[in-house]
């Protein structure tokens, strides 16, 4: 085993060098700052020195210190042209401000002047208004005048001479009096039109003059704004170039940094440190022993590496390339192995999962459990099937979840009903299936399907086998040797990736009951349907969840292949919910509220609270699914 110790020590020094290699490039960088800072604190200790890298450096650095300078000095001019700027364009903003001061000032009289004519024409039109009315009120009076008239002329024949000659008189004194009345009103309506006019024609001559002053504001503000956005667009080309040359000079100093690195590299080679440096020579030194033991390490380590014995190093990368492609393969398996739930025929139609603790712990089921027992003994014995029919299983304290899946006949075999019965984490199966299901007494008799051990009673209508570390398959024995094929890869099983499947996984949110079917047209060939016929052909693939919480809440989830058929199912469940859920016994109310239905895609989701007697023909139902032939399957009940 000498090749596992070479490999090993390799790995190690391999391991140690990568290491040190990075050690080494921070040594370095740590060793080259501490050199520039000894050459810019001390680089007067070399003016006079004759070598060719310090000249090269010190003309480097003169010509780069010219550069900076001219640099700062554009940047003061720039400065200065920039408050230049500002306190021109602060002085704009001052003119403006003064000139539209101004105006407002030249506005005032203007705006009073306007105010005072609106008043007066509003006065004399409220005379003219009056004027009006009693225009009208003399109009009237004249019309009834010769309305009187027209009446005496008729009545003259019975009245004497003296009667007609007074009549006349008042008609005549009456005429006198409005057409007096008329003259004096024309009059005094003439004498209040004329200022009205006047009025007017002031308020258009003052409204003119009001739109002149506001031209006069609008214009100096806009040219305010364009001067002001020059000047912000002067300055702010003003800042950018500041801001460029400040990137040029911080460029400039840093290259001075390769200088100073040349000139402190030179003063740490000295014997002695510069005066007034000892700090940063004593730096640079300490750094400069540390890259040196770092360089011997990585000698030392190199030299090592090329003295192992190569044919033990050879050996031992190919047991590590063999032991890690053995890993991957068996990863691979180990990931490609099918979930507990993934164990199921290929041509299965529909699965039922029951959560046993959610659905037995649920208020809803103890109310029914109390009120009703016979119903709820209907119930819970045609959702646990065959596992109430071994004694040797505790349904409620041993069983977590019982998952139900029902194919039909093909060319595999005939129609099965499959149970897989997922055990708690506390249970012990080898305790279980050796002291109780094959201990001495026991009616179920052992036998060997494909290398797995399977128990059956005598008339092999109720079978078990473990297919997995808590899980075991049982109902008759056609249905448990499929399980059994399926198990072992002999019988196609049910992918993962299948679409019913994923709906599947999809509502496995805790909830106690599901049932799921990519088939849901088929449901129709099941005993008491949930859901109406005309619904289902719609349909290409159907979820249910059930919360036995109460009130007792479903969630269906119903998929079809275009636009068209999603509308058909939400307009069914919109206008006649009731008729597509086929609850007869439950009477009218079927609902606590009314259903929600959601619909996206080619998938609509229809939410919905039941009342209890609905919840119970619900779950009646639901526990008596069973094959259109179930004579095919031999299912065993607990009378």
């Amino acid at each position: 085993m000498n090749f596992l110790s070479t490999g090993v020590k390799e790995v190690t020094r391999r391991l140690r060098r990568s290491k040190n290699r990075l050690a080494l490039v921070t040594a370095r960088k740590s060793l080259d700052r501490a050199d520039t800072a000894l050459g810019r604190h001390s680089w007067r200790e070399l003016v006079g020195d004759e070598s060719e890298d310090t000249r090269q450096a010190f003309t480097n650095l003169h010509a780069l210190s010219e550069e900076v300078e001219a640099a700062h000095l554009r940047i003061a001019e720039l400065e200065a042209e920039v408050r230049a700027k500002e306190a021109d364009r602060e002085s704009a903003r001052r003119d403006h401000a003064q000139a539209v001061a101004a105006i407002d000032e030249e506005r005032e009289p203007v705006q009073e002047r306007l105010a005072t004519l609106q008043a007066s024409l509003a006065e004399h039109g409220k005379i003219l208004h009056d004027q009006n009315d009693r225009r009208r009120a003399l109009h009237t009076a004249q019309t009834a005048l010769l309305k009187r008239e027209r009446r005496a002329r008729a009545q003259n024949l019975l009245l004497t001479d003296w009667e007609r000659a007074e009549r006349q008189k008042e008609s005549d004194a009456e005429r006198a009096r409005l057409t007096e009345e008329a003259a004096q009103l024309a009059a005094s309506r003439s004498e209040s039109v004329e200022p009205m006019v006047a009025d007017e024609l002031a308020i258009k001559e003052v409204k003119a003059a009001l739109v002149a002053l506001d031209t006069r504001a609008q214009r100096a503000r806009a040219d305010l704004a364009a001067r002001d956005r020059d000047d912000a667009v002067a300055i702010a080309g003003l800042h950018k170039e500041i801001a460029a040359i400040r990137r040029q000079a911080a460029h400039t100093e840093d290259r001075k940094e390769d200088a100073y690195l040349a000139i402190g590299r030179r003063l740490s080679a000295r014997e002695h440190a510069p005066r007034g440096g000892d700090e940063p020579f004593a730096s640079s030194r300490r750094q400069r022993q540390n890259v040196e033991r770092l360089v011997g390490l990585e000698t030392y380590w190199s030299e090592e590496s090329r003295n192992a014995d190569r044919q033990d190093l050879r050996v031992f990368h190919f047991v590590v390339v063999t032991v890690l492609l053995v890993a991957a393969i068996v990863a691979l398996l180990v990931l490609r192995t099918h979930r507990q739930r993934d164990w199921l025929p290929a041509n299965t139609v529909a699965i039922v999962a029951v959560d046993v603790r959610g659905f037995t712990d649920a208020d809803f089921t103890k109310a029914l459990q109390s009120r009703e027992p016979d119903a709820w003994q209907s119930v819970w014995t045609g959702l646990v099937r065959t596992v109430a029919a071994v004694p040797q299983i505790d349904v409620r304290r041993q069983v977590a979840r019982i998952t139900r899946a029902l194919a039909p006949a093909d060319a595999h075999g005939p129609a099965v009903d499959c149970l897989l019965v997922e055990m708690r984490a506390t249970v012990d199966m080898d305790g279980l299936l050796r002291a109780k299901v094959a201990g001495g007494g026991s009616p179920f008799k052992r036998r060997e399907v494909e290398g797995l051990s399977m128990y059956e009673n005598p008339d092999g209508a109720v079978a078990l086998a473990q297919i997995g570390p808590e899980t075991l398959a049982l109902g008759s024995r056609e249905s448990v040797e499929a399980l059994i094929r399926v198990r072992l890869g002999l019988r196609e099983d049910l992918k993962s990736d299948a679409q019913f499947l994923n709906e599947f996984q999809r509502l496995d949110n805790g909830s106690a009951f599901r049932l799921v079917t990519y088939r849901p047209r088929e449901l129709t060939a099941l005993a008491d349907t949930v859901l109406s016929p005309a619904l289902l052909e719609h349909c290409d693939a159907l979820g249910l969840t059930l919360d036995m919480r109460e009130p007792v809440s479903a969630v269906f989830v119903l998929n079809a292949s275009n636009a068209r058929e999603i509308g058909q199912i939400t307009s069914q469940l919109q206008a006649k919910p009731d008729e597509a859920l086929q609850l007869r016994s439950a009477g009218p109310n079927l609902f606590i509220e009314p259903p929600t239905v959601n619909s996206h895609d080619t998938q609509v989701e229809w939410r919905f609270r039941m009342t209890a007697p609905a919840a119970k023909e619900f779950l009646e139902r639901l526990s008596r699914l069973e094959m259109a032939n179930p004579a095919a399957n031999k299912v065993a009940r607990r009378p």
